[in-house]
């Protein structure tokens, strides 16, 4: 059993929309005005919207490799100039977890699972992203080891990330470039551009390869798979949500990228 809205957001349309349904009773669930707290059997309640019947789509969750330059958009603007929607071609609605802006690139994950994507994000959960980061200029190891400590004043929030590493320098011109490994467990908006702003240091590439579980691994600029039953599985328990709904389609799917 799911709530009426959660099994409407995977399915058929945004939370915020659903809500707004919901309350109009413009929902039906076997014929009768559905309720937004009201919980629905997918494989045996017949739920309509102007008399469409919404069915059930087993449960996903992709990897991209965004290239720079797109936008991580909502649905609602997926035809948006240089919508990451145009390149993420599926038949299921899912939502991106979290944001990268246009100037970053790397791992994001869709899903049509709209808890689990709230989960995701939420920082109670501590999930790790991880970022390589090229910048120019550098910071000393006493610099380095105070960010650890006390974290970077980014305008109202104290960013502290749980690694902030230097992997390399080396020297291209008259510029030093530095090579940083950087680990959040909260995704704020522009949080690590903003943090390298303050500390004087200017981003040239900024990638995230990790996010929870997930790897970029050897993903191709573009491309993007979808994630299979044990990658699911191994998500909800960092989230605490169950796996029931995990689907055995996925079995066999993890090999297999698009573009």
């Amino acid at each position: 059993m799911v709530k009426l809205m959660n099994f409407l957001s995977k399915n058929y349309c945004s939370q915020r929309i659903a809500k707004e349904w919901i309350d109009d009773g413009r929902i039906t669930v076997n014929g009768k005005t559905g309720t937004w707290m009201q919980e629905v059997d997918p494989k045996k309640d017949i739920v309509k919207h102007k008399n469409i019947v919404i069915k059930d789509q087993r449960e996903a969750v992709i990897i991209m490799n965004k290239p720079k330059g797109y936008v991580v958009t909502s649905l609602e603007n997926k035809n948006g100039e240089n919508s990451i929607y145009k390149i993420l071609k599926v038949d299921q609605r899912v939502v991106p977890v979290g944001r990268l802006d246009r100037l970053s690139e790397g791992l994001i994950l869709f899903t049509n699972n709209g808890e689990l994507a709230q989960r995701l994000m939420r920082p109670e959960y501590n999930i790790e992203r991880t970022y390589i980061v090229y910048v120019i200029g550098q910071l000393s190891n006493e610099r380095i080891k105070d960010i650890k400590q006390k974290g970077v004043d980014i305008g109202g929030h104290i960013s502290k990330p749980k690694q902030f590493s230097l992997i390399e320098k080396s020297k291209q011109g008259r510029n030093i470039i530095s090579e940083l490994k950087i680990i959040l467990t909260e995704g704020k908006n522009r949080e690590i551009r903003k943090m390298l702003d303050i500390l004087g240091l200017r981003v040239i590439k900024l990638e995230r390869i990790n996010y929870a579980n997930i790897k970029l691994g050897g993903l191709k600029e573009k491309r993007y798979r979808y994630l299979n039953r044990k990658e699911i599985e191994e998500l909800k328990k960092m989230v605490k949500m169950d796996n029931h709904e995990s689907d055995d389609s996925f079995e066999n799917s993890s090999n297999d990228s698009f573009d």
